[in-house]
């Protein structure tokens, strides 16, 4: 209903209609944006049969979104690599931080999700491809300092 208002094409992809959305100029995707932006949104992960990961999200349950990859509604990475397993789960209250840690996680290397799926979180500094980041003072690693923060103190004389 809502699509023919903005002129979406139902077969689109989820990103191909919010590029869409972002061309027209109409109030009413203005209004659909906003609605778009605002909805809980998870992000998830599958095994699939031959062992690699998809990264994907979805607006709908993500119950209904595992049935539709192991049907094999949708012809593409998941298709010929089913069953699918879900191994993990976030959800976000707006699409654009969806989308966004979505094409983090699709970055990361095998360890690195790994740990993610494992909810190994201390882990994933160790894993990242340019490695931890070191404290000035030595130690565990810790976020990196800002500028300011890593000057040497001034004499106040």
């Amino acid at each position: 209903m809502f699509s023919k208002l903005v002129r979406i094409r139902p077969q689109a992809t989820k990103s191909q209609q919010f590029a869409e959305l972002l061309r027209m100029p109409s109030r009413a995707s203005i209004v659909h944006f906003r609605e778009v932006t605002h909805m809980e949104v998870t992000v998830y992960i599958l095994r699939c049969s031959d062992g690699s990961y998809y990264i994907g999200l979805t607006k709908q349950a993500i119950e209904a979104r595992l049935w539709e990859h192991n049907a094999g509604t949708y012809d593409g990475y998941t298709a010929k690599r089913r069953p699918v397993e879900l191994v993990f789960t976030e959800s976000y209250d707006r699409i654009l931080d969806a989308i966004a840690r979505e094409r983090q996680i699709k970055g990361w290397n095998r360890q690195k999700k790994e740990a993610l799926i494992a909810c190994a979180y201390e882990a994933l500094p160790d894993l990242s491809r340019r490695g931890p980041v070191k404290w000035l003072g030595g130690g565990p690693t810790r976020p990196r300092p800002s500028r300011v923060a890593s000057l040497p103190p001034q004499d106040e004389g």
